[in-house]
């Protein structure tokens, strides 16, 4: 879009950001700071403030979200209308989760020994027999995925009263079998086993991502990202066909921002009641693929119960100023703008010294939202475009027995200023990329080093 229109969306968000901790009527916002130089000065005066003004503005916060449709307890994550049983791949997914589980460890580290051989050695023979040969002994497990990823629907069914202690076992297996299932494409000897085993894979980041959090849209995100490099392998190897096109449609849309963060509003919501209730105990899940946290806070009892309703009214609000900026990034699109959105807001937050006593939970509690739209959405949308058309490029060259000069290309999600993927001829081949999130054509480079960031998001065809 042109500048300066993309000027003026950054003042308005700065205007936005501003008014975060702020929006809110003269007698609320003297009745706040005058709460917080009594509390400084006489902790009596202070106390009796807060256990006064601080549940009955809490409440008004709590009723204007529900207005707006923002979820704030579990009940307000669980499917409606229900799932049917005979239509949800949840129950599948945790028994194959049981089932990996049971599975001895030396026999797992013997597979991954023999899969970063393979890694390292793709064409050696015998590093892709020892592995295809293993891949056997997971057999029954790998159906019970395919079964899982016939269904339409998942409700994993997880306790969100639990709030952070919630553990997801489910993810890191599910993440490990979507590996071996891709693994299985690129030794597959047929064309249709492979399309097969890649489809499986894609629907299986579709069940994940419907979990309402963050962890869960990420984990879906990078499982639609093993079967992407699985499906380019396959084009590569077995040209354009029916089943590269249908299996295009394996692939669901992007993660709903609007759906992973109402979980995140209720893992919020809960945190500050299990705060309240007995300080915050957060398990260190060593065993999940999620980032770990390692935290044991026991607050003061006398003045936590009397604070907290200050932190959960401020998280509310920031929640309420940014659903509406998220519900208008997935009207129009622009992701991007969502991202710098939280990106201002936050800083802003940090910054409010006045309200730094209120805000303390939005800045211990809040995940990196500036960069989650960028995996789950633009990342997402750009390996689709590469995708699709890396397959009508190979479809053009079967026609004409060369890739074209300037072919018709969609547009890159994570350029600014909505130019198309950048693509030119190699030699035979050619080279297709996004500028991925530096927003740097950095010239069809992914990496400069083997320990560098990723630039570019390349395909090679």
């Amino acid at each position: 879009q042109p500048a300066d229109e993309i000027g003026g969306h950054r003042r308005r968000n700065q205007t936005v950001a501003r008014n975060v901790s702020l929006s809110m009527n003269p007698t609320r916002r003297a009745i706040l700071k005058w709460s917080g130089i009594a509390l400084a000065s006489s902790p009596v005066v202070g106390i009796l403030t807060l256990s006064i003004s601080g549940p009955g503005l809490l409440e008004q916060q709590r009723a204007a979200a529900r207005r707006e449709g923002i979820p704030l307890t579990p009940e307000d994550l669980r499917p409606n209308p229900p799932i049917p049983d005979a239509q949800n791949a949840g129950p599948l997914l945790k028994e194959l989760t049981r089932r990996y589980g049971a599975i001895p460890e030396p026999e797992k580290r013997a597979y991954d020994k023999l899969y970063e051989a393979f890694s390292k050695s793709p064409d050696d023979p015998t590093a892709r027999a020892a592995l295809q040969k293993s891949l056997v002994q997971y057999a029954d497990l790998m159906q019970l995925v395919e079964r899982a990823s016939a269904l339409p629907h998942c409700d994993m069914a997880y306790d969100w009263n639990l709030g952070p202690n919630l553990l997801f076992p489910e993810f890191a297996v599910l993440r490990h079998l979507a590996r071996m299932l891709s693994t299985r494409a690129w030794l597959a000897t047929d064309a249709s086993s492979a399309w097969r085993d890649i489809a499986c894979v894609a629907k299986l980041g579709n069940l994940i991502s419907e979990t309402p959090c963050l962890i869960a849209a990420l984990v879906g995100v990078a499982i639609h990202a093993i079967a992407d490099r699985a499906y380019v392998a396959t084009l590569k190897r077995f040209g354009p066909s029916v089943q590269a096109h249908e299996t295009l449609f394996a692939f669901g849309p992007p993660p709903s921002p609007e759906h992973y963060f109402g979980g995140e509003v209720v893992m919020n919501t809960i945190t500050m009641k299990l705060i309240r209730r007995e300080g915050l105990q957060i398990i260190n899940d060593v065993g999940s693929d999620a980032e770990s946290l390692d935290v044991n806070w026991k607050p003061d009892k006398l003045l936590t119960p009397l604070a907290a309703p200050f932190w959960e009214r401020q998280m509310i609000m920031l929640w309420r100023q940014a659903f509406p900026q998220i519900r208008e990034a997935q009207r129009t699109g622009r992701y991007a703008e969502l991202g710098r959105w939280f990106d201002v807001t936050l800083k802003q937050v940090e910054q409010d010294k006045m309200n730094l006593p209120q805000n303390l939970m939005v800045a211990v509690l809040f995940p990196v939202l500036s960069q989650a739209t960028n995996k789950t959405h633009l990342q997402t949308a750009t390996l689709r475009h590469l995708r699709e058309t890396a397959l009508a490029l190979l479809e053009a060259k079967a026609k004409t027995g060369t890739f074209p000069t300037s072919p018709s290309l969609p547009s890159d999600p994570f350029s600014p200023t909505g130019q198309p993927l950048r693509y030119r001829k190699d030699g035979d081949g050619c080279v297709l990329y996004s500028i991925g999130q530096d927003h740097t054509d950095d010239g069809g480079v992914e990496k400069r080093t083997s320990s560098s960031e990723k630039l570019d998001l390349v395909v090679r065809l």
